[in-house]
């Protein structure tokens, strides 16, 4: 059986974050359920260059499919807000997790490359070009 092999790229408008910081008690960052970045410790966390990087990092291993790494930066009442078809919808983590898992057995090699990425005070939002290729 021969696969059909298609190279797609486009804007994920869809994975925008955006992204505050705030300092806790706990050693392990995560994003809390309004998208929040919760700090490993209180320490000049809540800088933009600080808040890019944390913001980075998740982009990173779910491109690495480090699904570990990507839990530890996530809350457990963390949301994930995307438009669809019918207006606007959200997911918690495990449906985020669910769908982009399904996504990349269509597109085994999917990257999300950051295009732009700006972060004032507490908030980052960040432009995504998202590329695989399609089997199928």
């Amino acid at each position: 059986m021969k696969t059909n092999t298609n190279s797609i790229t486009g804007c994920m408008l869809s994975l925008i974050y955006l992204l505050s910081i705030s300092a806790c008690d706990n050693k392990t960052p995560s994003i809390n359920a309004v998208g929040n970045i919760i700090a490993a410790d209180s320490v000049n966390v809540n800088t933009p260059t600080n808040n890019k990087q944390l913001v980075l990092k998740l982009y990173q291993a779910l491109n690495d499919t480090n699904w570990a790494l990507a839990r530890t930066l996530i809350d457990k009442d963390f949301k994930h807000h995307f438009v669809k078809g019918t207006g606007f919808a959200d997911v918690p983590w495990s449906g985020f997790e669910q769908g982009y898992r399904m996504s990349q057995q269509a597109f085994p090699d999917w990257k999300l490359t950051p295009i732009q990425v700006v972060a004032e005070g507490e908030y980052v939002s960040t432009l995504l070009s998202g590329q695989g290729t399609h089997l199928g």
